[in-house]
């Protein structure tokens, strides 16, 4: 008798709460798009990167240590001026560093992954070298050196010589292989857009005084530039794999790179072209176009339409990255559309971390310097 008396009070009353608490929820978040605010939640994910390494989190479950995820956390360390936390990382970072006695072709490749107890068995079975990791490797020592002014450069020099080594031309088509097996000593036939950095290669030429690695980051950096802006797919990001021998099938279609079931990552699309800043135009065009065209973001799109495929929205490493772009490029208008999503998940990771917590955290961070960086002005106006 009371429910059917006051029913309609009722659902007059829960519908005012939920309006109540959407709007708050969305003034709150509102109020977090200052990236002021943002970035006072970058010592936070500092301290649980810590306490995570601490803990030995950075073993994954298949009982390995990724390169990525240490040679990341070197490169923000170099970038903060954290020698510390640079130090504690950099014997893993090194234990990537292929230098087998008798094996002088695979010097200076660097190995995707090393086991757990690669201190105590520095002889350990190696199973491939990575392409990306080799060039992420590379940047951490790089930086390393200019930083912290460590004797690194000669490394830096093996590993990019290293990396020229898994050059090919397939169907009159240049690229690096994605990976050298070094058990059957054979190199993948394929190869991926991350593979490629050539802005990173761009500064390396510009830095060094050492001519052969001057004229071999110098054309890399080239080569990589000329294959990505022929690798952008119609939807506006860089394609994910490059198979130019597919075209033995297919003798038609100029088909230089794809992606799979035609479908794009955002997040890895746009780790591409965060490196293209200063040498790949046509590849900063597209990507700012297609952002700019997103009425939200999503993780998933089809390539050649632009179709979100994502039912959940993007998630804390996609904002990460599009900040990370948006703040290289300058683009004030999707930083401004960003910030408050990348403030709640942000907030929702510090609180209930997941996934691969290492490599979240390092992408995350890299974002927040990227974001400290565009607003270091206005960051020291706030600190007089």
């Amino acid at each position: 008798m009371f429910l059917s008396r006051y029913r309609y009070f009722l659902l007059i009353l829960v519908v005012l709460i939920v309006i109540g608490s959407k709007l708050y929820l969305k003034w709150y978040y509102h109020t977090l798009s200052n990236p002021l605010d943002i970035l006072m939640l970058k010592t936070q994910v500092e301290k649980n990167l810590e306490q995570w390494i601490e803990q030995g989190e950075l073993v994954r479950e298949d009982g390995h240590i990724y390169t990525v995820d240490t040679a990341q956390i070197a490169i923000y360390a170099a970038q903060e001026g954290k020698e510390a936390l640079y130090q504690k990382i950099l014997p893993m970072v090194k234990a990537t560093i292929v230098d087998i006695p008798g094996q002088e072709y695979t010097v200076g490749m660097i190995s995707w992954r090393i086991p757990k107890d690669f201190s105590q068995n520095p002889d350990f079975k190696r199973d491939a070298s990575g392409t990306t990791e080799a060039l992420r490797v590379a940047e951490s020592l790089w930086l390393g050196h200019q930083k912290f002014k460590l004797d690194h450069m000669d490394w830096v020099k093996k590993i990019i010589l290293a990396y020229q080594k898994h050059q090919t031309i397939d169907q009159n088509q240049w690229m690096i292989r994605n990976y050298y097996n070094l058990q059957t000593q054979a190199f993948a036939p394929n190869s991926y857009a991350v593979d490629y950095d050539p802005d990173f290669l761009w500064k390396i030429a510009q830095d060094t005084t050492d001519p052969e690695l001057k004229s071999v980051a110098q054309t890399l950096s080239e080569k990589s530039a000329d294959l990505l802006s022929k690798s952008i797919s119609p939807s506006g990001l860089v394609h994910q794999v490059m198979l130019p021998e597919i075209m033995t099938l297919l003798p038609t279609i100029k088909m230089i790179a794809f992606s799979p079931n035609g479908i794009e990552m955002i997040n890895n699309a746009l780790t591409v072209a965060e490196r293209c800043v200063h040498t790949c135009p046509s590849v900063i065009e597209a990507t700012q176009k297609f952002l700019h065209n997103q009425e939200k973001f999503g993780r998933a799109y089809q390539a050649i339409t632009g179709e979100s495929l994502s039912k959940e929205g993007a998630g804390i490493v996609e904002y990460a990255a599009i900040t990370r772009f948006a703040c290289y490029v300058g683009d004030t208008q999707t930083l401004d559309r960003t910030l408050s999503d990348y403030a709640l998940h942000l907030n929702t990771f510090l609180k209930w971390p997941a996934g691969v917590k290492i490599y979240v955290a390092s992408e995350v961070l890299m974002g927040l310097t990227c974001l400290e960086r565009k607003y270091a002005q206005k960051i020291s106006q706030t600190q007089l």
